[in-house]
């Protein structure tokens, strides 16, 4: 299984196109990129990113990834379901994301009772109503948000 970031484009209607991105974000990106841009259908107001499948992002790619988002004008960006890595990395460049906004993302929590880590996916606007989320491990228990509020209203 190749780790290479891939894409799946689904053109939502004439003014809205959405893309799906999985693997790393690395060396090897900028070509992979280059090939989606080209693939992306002109003339459109909406370009909607899920990056769930990202599972690594190195220096490199960041650089890469920049490019391909700053060569988007006159387009909204909406992030939808980031991945804990892509937070990650947002959060260590908040400049990369610019205009854009996140409607959801995959939080990190852990359980003090099991001591497991997992991700649940959360609406951005759902962020001040609860921290906690129920144990995928050990079923009813609450486990604290990894990532705080401040952190998140950040983007």
């Amino acid at each position: 299984m190749s780790n290479q970031l891939d894409y799946c484009i689904n053109k939502q209607n004439d003014k809205s196109v959405s893309i799906q991105l999985t693997g790393f974000i690395d060396e090897t990106t900028r070509e992979v990129l280059f090939r989606l841009k080209g693939e992306i259908p002109d003339n459109f107001g909406t370009l909607a990113i899920d990056t769930s499948g990202v599972s690594r992002i190195s220096s490199i790619g960041i650089a890469h990834y920049s490019a391909f988002i700053k060569s988007f004008k006159d387009v909204r960006i909406k992030y939808q379901a980031c991945s804990v890595v892509f937070m990650d990395f947002l959060s260590m460049l908040p400049g990369v994301k610019g205009e854009a906004e996140i409607e959801s993302f995959y939080g990190s929590y852990f359980c003090e009772r099991c001591d497991d880590e997992f991700s649940v996916l959360v609406r951005i606007e759902d962020v001040h109503i609860s921290h906690t989320a129920s144990c995928t491990k050990c079923a009813g228990t609450s486990a604290a948000i990894g990532y705080i509020e401040e952190k998140i209203k950040g983007y």
